[in-house]
C-alpha cells in the first residue's frame, strides 16, 4: 500500500509539543501507550491509476500500483477500497465476463471477484503467480492473459480462470506482449515490445505477424482499440498512433506524437488517446486529425481511460481521476475517498502549517492538523518532492529530482534556486548553513540561503546518493 499521512493522537490531556522545525519520519517500530492510536488524515487524495474499467452496471474500478483496487458506484463521486482477499496490490488490468465476474491482473497473478469486487480469490493454476499485465475476454467467455517473465507470453482459460494454458504458436520466443484486444469476429490482436503486432483468428491457437516493428526497433505497442466498423487503432511509445482499416493487413500512421498510453472509442466513434506528455487527444474523424482536450486537467501526464454507457469519460492522471461529460471539453476531478497519494516527506513550520511532499503530485499544505489539504505548487515544475526543510527565517526548501526550490510565503509560490543538483536530503546547522545530499555529486553547502552552493566532499569516498 502506498504511504499516506497518519497522525498520532495521544490521550495526555491538552499538552501538545511542536518544535519550531519539526521533521517527521516514518518509524519502523514505535511503542505507544494503549490509549494512543493512529488516525488517517483527510488526504491529500489522488494518485495515478494503472488501470480503469467500467462494468455493465456503470460501476468504475480503478487499479493502482501497490494500493490495490478502488470502486465507485456513483460515477466517480466517491470511492472505496475493495481489497479483501487481494494478496498482491500491484494492479495492472481488468476484464469483465458476461456473468458480471471481474478479473484483475496483478503483480502476483490473476484474481477473480464474483461479488462486484467485495472479495477476491486467486485464479492462477498454470500461471504460477506470473504478473498479468493485460486481460481480454471473448464472446464465449474465454479469457486471455498477458504475463511477464522469461517464460511469459499469452495464456488462455476456458473455465472462468480455474486453469490456464499457454497459447504461443507463431509468437517469437521471448517476445514481450504488452496489450490485447478482441474484435467482433473473435480475432485477437496482440501488441508487443519491439515485435510489432500479431493476430490470431483461431482463438489463440496460432499467431501471425500483421505489423512488424519499426525501423527504430524500440516501439512499445502499449494499447489497442477497435471501433464499431472493425477499424483498429494502436498506440505506441515512439511511432504515435497507427490505424488499420483491413483487419490488420495494412497500417497507416495517423498521429506522430510519442508516449500514447491508452486508447478508447465512444458510441459515436470519437477516439480518445491518453498520452504521457500531451494529456488527452481526441479525434472526431476516425483518426485523421487530433486535438488536445485538456481543459480542467492540471497535468498532461495521463495514462488510462474508461467510458461508461452514457459516454462519460474517465481518465487517470497524476492527481487522480478526472471525468468529462462533454467528450473531453471540460474535466473535473473525482477523487473523494481515493487515498492513494505517495507521501515522501513531511515538515511542520513554526506557525503550525504542515507540508507534505508527494511523488508526482507536488506539495500540499494543511493548516488544521491534517483535516484538510490544499496543493501549493505554484512555480514547482518538478512535482516529485523528496524532502523538505525550513530555516530559522521560515523559508521552506523542497528537494526534487531536478534540483530544489525555495518558498518565502508559506508555499504559496516557489522559485528554483538550483536546477542541476538532484537533491535527496537536507539539513541545516545552528549557523543557518544548509547541507544538501545529492544523487551523484555528494554533499553541497550553502551559506547564503540557497543562492549559491559549493561541493564539500573532501574525504567522502562515495558520492552517489539513494
Amino acid at each position: 500500500m502506498s504511504p499516506r499521512i497518519f497522525r498520532l493522537l495521544c490521550n495526555v490531556g491538552a499538552a501538545r509539543f511542536i518544535a519550531p522545525l519539526l521533521l517527521l519520519s516514518l518509524l519502523a517500530e514505535t511503542k505507544v501507550a494503549a490509549q494512543d492510536f493512529w488516525q488517517q488524515t483527510s488526504g491529500p487524495y489522488g494518485g495515478k491509476p494503472t488501470a480503469l474499467a467500467i462494468n455493465s452496471n456503470g460501476h468504475i474500478f480503478a487499479g493502482f500500483y501497490r494500493n490495490g483496487i478502488f470502486r465507485s458506484i456513483d460515477n466517480g463521486g466517491s470511492w472505496i477500497q475493495v481489497n479483501t482477499g487481494l494478496t498482491n496490490t500491484e494492479v495492472w488490468s481488468f476484464a469483465f465476463n458476461g456473468n458480471g465476474h471481474i478479473f484483475a491482473g496483478t503483480g502476483g497473478g490473476i484474481f477473480r471477484s464474483t461479488d462486484n469486487g467485495d472479495s477476491w480469490i486467486p485464479v492462477n493454476t498454470g500461471l504460477n503467480g506470473r504478473e498479468a499485465s493485460s486481460l481480454a475476454i471473448n464472446s464465449y467467455g474465454h479469457i486471455f492473459a498477458v504475463t511477464y517473465g522469461w517464460d511469459g507470453g499469452i495464456f488462455r482459460s476456458m473455465d472462468n480462470g480455474a486453469s490456464w494454458l499457454p497459447v504461443k504458436t507463431g509468437l517469437p520466443s521471448g517476445i514481450s506482449i504488452l496489450s490485447l484486444i478482441i474484435n467482433s469476429s473473435g480475432h485477437i490482436f496482440a501488441g508487443t515490445y519491439q515485435g510489432g503486432i500479431f493476430r490470431s483468428t483461431d482463438n489463440g491457437d496460432s499467431w501471425i505477424s500483421v505489423k512488424t516493428a519499426s525501423a527504430v526497433g524500440w516501439d512499445y505497442v502499449e494499447t489497442l482499440a477497435i471501433n464499431s466498423n472493425g477499424h483498429i487503432f494502436a498506440g505506441t511509445d515512439e511511432s504515435g498512433i497507427l490505424r488499420s482499416l483491413d483487419n490488420g493487413v495494412s497500417w497507416t500512421t495517423v498521429y506522430t506524437g510519442k508516449y500514447v498510453k491508452d486508447l478508447i472509442i465512444n458510441s459515436t466513434g470519437y477516439v480518445f488517446a491518453a498520452t504521457w506528455n500531451e494529456g488527452v487527444l481526441r479525434s472526431t474523424d476516425n483518426g485523421d486529425s487530433w486535438v488536445a482536450v485538456n481543459a480542467g486537467l492540471t497535468n498532461t501526464d495521463v495514462g488510462s481511460l474508461a467510458i461508461n454507457a452514457s459516454d462519460q469519460i474517465f481518465v487517470g492522471a497524476i492527481e487522480g481521476i478526472f471525468s468529462s461529460t462533454d467528450n473531453g471539453g471540460a474535466w473535473t476531478l473525482s477523487n473523494a475517498g481515493l487515498t492513494n497519494t505517495d507521501v515522501q516527506s513531511l515538515v511542520i513550520s513554526s506557525n503550525g502549517f504542515i507540508f507534505a511532499g508527494t511523488r508526482d503530485l507536488g506539495a500540499f499544505r494543511s493548516s488544521d492538523e491534517g483535516d484538510n489539504w490544499i496543493p501549493v505548487n505554484n512555480g514547482l515544475t518538478d512535482r516529485w518532492i523528496r524532502s523538505f526543510i525550513i530555516n530559522t527565517t521560515g523559508h521552506i526548501f523542497a528537494a526534487t529530482y531536478i534540483g530544489f526550490y525555495r518558498s518565502k510565503d508559506n508555499g504559496d509560490s516557489w522559485l528554483p534556486v538550483d536546477t542541476t543538483l538532484g537533491v535527496s536530503s537536507f539539513v541545516i546547522n545552528t549557523s543557518g548553513h544548509m547541507f544538501a545530499g545529492t544523487y551523484d555529486g555528494g554533499v553541497f553547502r550553502s551559506k547564503d540561503n540557497g543562492d549559491s552552493w559549493i561541493s564539500v566532499n573532501t574525504g567522502l569516498t562515495i558520492s552517489r546518493g539513494h
